[in-house]
This record gives structure tokens, C-alpha cells and sequence, in this order.
């Protein structure tokens, strides 16, 4: 059902000056604030996407021209874990279980495991785990 451009117009100003909350259980799930980030699990998102809790897929690639961060687990069933410009970290562990992780211009850290059944590679930083393995099918590079 198409909504009339009276309320696209109107959710747009309501965006410009207040933030959007959606809530689940009295808890916020995701947050729109005034400057366009989008914040799951928290009400203040500092970039365009930021999620309180793990980030996984199970049918594609997680992939970023900058940082991917999380304060739980990163994770990609099926694809890659890259980042072409910025870290990739996380305070649980990182795992790739049919492709590879991988930055380019960044680090590789981890407070848990490091694991992939591909290569794991930081073509200018450093690859490290605080309390787990790091662990490859492939090459690891750094």
C-alpha cells in the first residue's frame, strides 16, 4: 500500500527534528536520530550504522569501506568479513565458517577466537586475540 507524499513529507521533517524510536518490550530496537544514523540495541548511534550485540549473516557477505565493530560477536555463516579502510573488532570472537576475513588499510582484533575455513589477512596491520586462537583453513598474513 503506497503511502500519499502528505505523510512521506511529514515523517521526513519529524526526522530532521526529532529522532525515530522503535521499540520492542519496552526496549528500544532501533533508532533513526537527526543526523541519519541508524542505531540497533542503541539510542544513540555515533555512525551511519551501530549495533549493540552480535552482527551475523547467513546468506551474504559483511563488508565495509570503513570499520565493522561489535560488542559481541562477528559472524558470516556463508560469505566474507572484510573491511577495505578500517578495523575489524570485536570484544567476542570473530569467525568466517565459509570465507575469508580480511582489511586492507587495518587491524584484525578480537577478545575471543579468530576463525575461518578461508584465509585470514591484514595486508598493513596486525592480526590478534586477547584470550582465544586464531585459526585458518587458509593462509594467515599480516
Amino acid at each position: 500500500m503506497k503511502k500519499p507524499l502528505s505523510q512521506k513529507i511529514i515523517l521526513i521533517t519529524l526526522l530532521l527534528i526529532v529522532p525515530i524510536y522503535i521499540f520492542a518490550s519496552d526496549i528500544i530496537g532501533v533508532t533513526v536520530d537527526t543526523s541519519g544514523n541508524v542505531g540497533i540495541g542503541t539510542d544513540t548511534p555515533a555512525s551511519k550504522l551501530e549495533v549493540k550485540g552480535d552482527i551475523s549473516t547467513t546468506a551474504g557477505d559483511i563488508t565495509s569501506s570503513g570499520k565493522v565493530t561489535s560488542t559481541g560477536d562477528i559472524t558470516s555463516t556463508t560469505g566474507n568479513i572484510s573491511t577495505t579502510t578500517g578495523n575489524i573488532t570485536s570484544a567476542g570472537d570473530i569467525t568466517a565458517t565459509k570465507g575469508d576475513i580480511s582489511t586492507t588499510a587495518g587491524d584484525i582484533n578480537s577478545s575471543g577466537k579468530v576463525t575461518s575455513t578461508g584465509d585470514i589477512t591484514s595486508t598493513t596491520g596486525n592480526i590478534s586475540t586477547t584470550t582465544g586462537n586464531i585459526t585458518s583453513g587458509g593462509d594467515i598474513t599480516a
